[in-house]
């Protein structure tokens, strides 16, 4: 097993194994002992021995580190062998001796045959809270896409609660898709990917949230946020939807592209009032394959409004022009990947950011870009990186 890898570049720490919160851990690693079942992490977020099959595939995380010892990752994933079908995977992790250690896979989410999420169920993000649904309460919330089309298009965002981390998982079948997408028959030439790749943020610990998700109707892509109270999740209430801006937002090796907003993932500095973001940094290398994903990924912040009688999110409501500060971006110089892409801020449970001065980060990278006919998807895994702030 390599040992975990680290590398010190201007500020910026690449890491397998992040530090944690203050806190305790539900798991008796006080000893030393490594759970049944548990491997150490590798070069990628798991463990390289076990991951690195061609036969399946692991992207798009949200990572819940609960306290300092534990972390909980969703992400994407193929179920069953050689078959491109996408689930939402889970993996408990651990930390002994200041090296994260990962559970067994599970699938707590899965496409639900002849509904609206019949192919595909990816993208997951999950806050802790308190959240109502058909006469129960449940303590964790899920947001995720879902798609009933095998030609990536029409996708929606849909709902799913559980009173543990580990589930079982809930769909809320009675407001699923919560962000549904109406195809537009009168455009049939455009490509209407629909509404997806969700954000979660919790802000009162209870069931008030961010929720945020790419919209892709066709020819302008972009980011909504809007701030919902859940805490009846049979009655939501919405209190705005905003388009994400994008002033001061700088593109990747390029001074020509316009900015643009895709995949992203948010985070809260309850105390600095700040909206951290991660999402796709833009143009695309259309020159060389994959062609489709991302070479590298943005990362900044926007200056909430700081009185003590804002909420969390007021600047999307009342947006005044304020530009986006840059943290920095995820590159291929920095990750010796020539593909950087679907990332997520690795928050804690109710998706606040984990420290004042560093931001640490989950990311999905392409190990090779040379499958052949065999798609792209097969070599995605996921490491994971920290800013200095």
């Amino acid at each position: 097993m390599r040992k975990t890898l680290s590398l010190l570049l201007s500020g910026i720490t690449l890491s397998a194994a992040a530090f944690g919160i203050y806190g305790c851990s539900n798991d008796d690693t006080s000893n030393g002992n490594v759970p049944d079942g548990y491997v150490k992490a590798g070069e990628y977020l798991f463990a390289e021995d076990v991951e690195k099959d061609g036969s399946f595939y692991n992207y798009c995380p949200s990572i819940l580190q609960v306290d300092e010892n534990t972390r909980y990752v969703y992400y994407c994933a193929n179920e069953t062998k050689n078959v491109v079908v996408d689930t939402i995977a889970m993996r408990k992790g651990v930390k002994i001796d200041n090296e994260w250690y990962y559970g067994p896979k599970s699938y707590p989410v899965k496409p639900t045959l002849y509904t609206w999420d019949h192919e595909h169920d990816c993208d997951p993000a999950v806050v802790m809270g308190e959240f109502a649904y058909n006469g129960e309460t449940y303590n964790y919330l899920m947001a995720f896409l879902g798609c009933a089309r095998q030609d990536c298009q029409v996708n929606e965002v849909g709902l799913a609660v559980a009173k543990a981390p580990e589930g079982p998982w809930v769909k809320c079948d009675d407001v699923n898709p919560f962000i549904h997408y109406e195809y537009d028959a009168a455009r049939p030439a455009a490509f209407q990917w629909g509404y997806g790749q969700p954000s979660l943020v919790n802000i009162d610990k209870k069931g008030k949230v961010l929720l945020s998700y790419t919209c892709g109707p066709g020819g302008d892509d972009y980011v909504e946020l809007g701030r919902w109270d859940l805490s009846n999740l049979n009655a939501p209430v919405n209190e705005f939807k905003s388009r994400v801006p994008v002033k001061g937002m700088t593109q990747f090796n390029s001074t020509q592209a316009a900015p643009c907003i895709t995949n992203a993932d948010f985070a809260y500095d309850f105390n600095k009032k700040r909206l951290y973001m991660i999402c796709d940094a833009h143009p695309l290398d259309t020159a060389n394959q994959p062609d489709f994903i991302t070479q590298a990924l943005y990362v900044g912040y926007l200056q909430d409004f700081t009185g003590e009688e804002n909420v969390p999110g007021d600047i999307l409501k009342n947006y005044d022009g304020r530009p986006w500060k840059t943290v920095g971006f995820v590159t291929p110089d920095m990750t010796g990947y020539k593909r950087n892409h679907n990332g997520c801020i690795i928050r804690d449970g109710y998706g606040g950011t984990l420290y004042e001065n560093r931001l640490p980060i989950g990311y999905s990278v392409c190990y090779d870009i040379n499958l052949g006919t065999r798609p792209q998807l097969f070599s995605y895994r996921l490491r994971e990186c920290s800013f200095d702030l």
